[in-house]
């Protein structure tokens, strides 16, 4: 395993990858336990649905990826209860992913929600859309993706980047 983060709540990888991400405008698949996302289009998203996720104990966003030929944009992560729609009240703000083609790290605090209330005043979150970014084209590939203790310290890597 590629582990640097300590994840308190892994949504991917799973154990056996038994969640199956779905994608709407790129191609989403499973290579060697990592999800790769390609042909990426404009609003491209990736669906993690039939989760139980505990907003209390998911206190920072974390995520291990690399990229190549994306757009300069950043990107969201929305999150709704018992197939809600997404909105824009309901989301974390990502940065700008480094489209270098190294591994890199990213971590952001409870800073990067629109709305904490919103995260915390829902119950358990049933469904993630994760958009890596907002304009078309390039490679991504994530490894490691879910929410750990935000006093966690990573094993190795480069240094997070907070929002």
């Amino acid at each position: 395993m590629l582990s640097g983060l300590l994840l308190a709540i892994a949504i991917w990888p799973l154990a056996g990858n038994a969640l199956n991400p779905v994608a709407r405008s790129c191609t989403v698949r499973q290579t060697e336990g990592r999800l790769v996302l390609s042909d990426i289009g404009r609003d491209s998203a990736v669906y993690f649905r039939g989760l139980s996720l505990d907003p209390h104990v998911a206190g920072a966003l974390t995520l291990k990826y690399r990229a190549v030929g994306i757009g300069k944009g950043g990107g969201q992560l929305y999150y709704t209860w018992n197939g809600g729609t997404c909105s824009d009240s309901r989301k974390w703000r990502l940065p700008p992913l480094i489209a270098d083609g190294n591994w890199h790290f990213l971590k952001l605090d409870k800073s990067a929600l629109v709305n904490l209330k919103s995260w915390q005043g829902g119950g358990l979150i049933t469904d993630l859309r994760l958009d890596v970014c907002d304009e078309p084209g390039g490679r991504v590939e994530i490894a490691e993706f879910g929410f750990s203790d935000p006093t966690a310290q990573r094993a190795f890597g480069d240094r997070p980047r907070a929002r």
